[in-house]
């Protein structure tokens, strides 16, 4: 009996995982019209979380050795009244960026939103081929959000690293994912 149910544990996640595939890395010698942070919820205080410091690294470090024009910081006010978007748009300016080049998408409160409003910014100011920065965790599905708004784009990890229960969680968000996009697919189909 154990063994049965491992061999579905197995089973489904592999079928799991090729829903949701780990996206290819990006070129070295690729160039990008614009990098899209994805946000993620600021400290209390308001101040940047390290998740959020995180991503920002990694965009602001591509972005200064020229390997893009513009930068996208994206999320509303989610988990408390501080706006993601604003405070990593403020760490940037704290990093001798210039606010010309930093737009805000300040609405999203998830990744497909994320993804949808971007798509909005980019399509106004004819931003082709993006990069997108998240947390390692959180690859696979902001890339299968990414996929659906975004032909020519990169996914690109920040370096820092996130805890266990962040993994643990995201496992759980592939599945709910998964559940509404079958429910949006039965919709369509009656």
């Amino acid at each position: 009996m154990i063994l049965v149910l491992l061999l579905l544990l197995i089973l489904l996640n592999i079928y799991l995982f090729q829903q949701f595939p780990a996206p290819s890395k990006p070129k070295d010698a690729s160039f990008y019209d614009v990098i899209i942070v994805l946000g993620c919820p600021c400290k209390a205080d308001g101040s940047i979380s390290p998740m959020q410091k995180g991503r920002m690294d990694k965009a602001i470090s591509i972005y200064t050795q020229k390997k893009a024009s513009y930068l996208i910081v994206s999320g509303g006010s989610i988990q408390n009244n501080h706006n993601e978007a604003l405070c990593m748009k403020n760490y940037t300016l704290t990093k001798n960026i210039k606010e010309d080049v930093v737009f805000t998408e300040n609405k999203a409160s998830n990744t497909f939103e994320n993804s949808k409003l971007c798509k909005q910014i980019c399509i106004q100011h004819h931003f082709h081929k993006i990069l997108v920065v998240t947390s390692r965790f959180h690859i696979r599905r902001s890339a299968f959000f990414v996929r659906k708004f975004f032909s020519d784009f990169d996914m690109e990890t920040a370096d820092t690293r996130s805890p266990f229960i962040m993994y643990v969680q995201e496992y759980f968000r592939l599945w709910n994912t998964l559940f509404y996009e079958w429910k949006l697919k039965k919709k369509k189909q009656s």
